[in-house]
């Protein structure tokens, strides 16, 4: 979607993050976290957060579920997202390795 820029993309070693051949553009770089380690995982935040609001709260059906979880997900602003998500010292880290 943006080619000239440099994405990032971790992923753990869950047999879905696997396959036998696999083409991966250069402004693409995959950061495998090593196995067994969640909290290196920027992603573990944003569901500790999630977890955290709905904890305590009572739903009587799916839906109801769903629409909590959208309400939690469009009240987050645009700086939210990145201080759950982007960790300086992964930057720095990534930097330090010539990525």
């Amino acid at each position: 979607m943006y080619p000239k820029q440099l994405h990032l993309i971790q992923v753990d070693h869950a047999k879905a993050h696997s396959a036998q051949t696999l083409t991966v553009p250069d402004h693409i770089v995959l950061l495998f976290q090593p196995p067994y380690c969640p909290e290196l995982n920027p992603i573990e935040q944003f569901w500790q957060q999630l977890k955290r609001w709905l904890q305590w709260r009572h739903f009587d059906s799916i839906a109801e579920w769903q629409d909590a979880i959208s309400q939690w997900v469009k009240r987050l602003t645009p700086r939210q997202v990145p201080s759950l998500t982007q960790w300086g010292w992964l930057v720095d880290a990534l930097c330090v390795a010539g990525i």
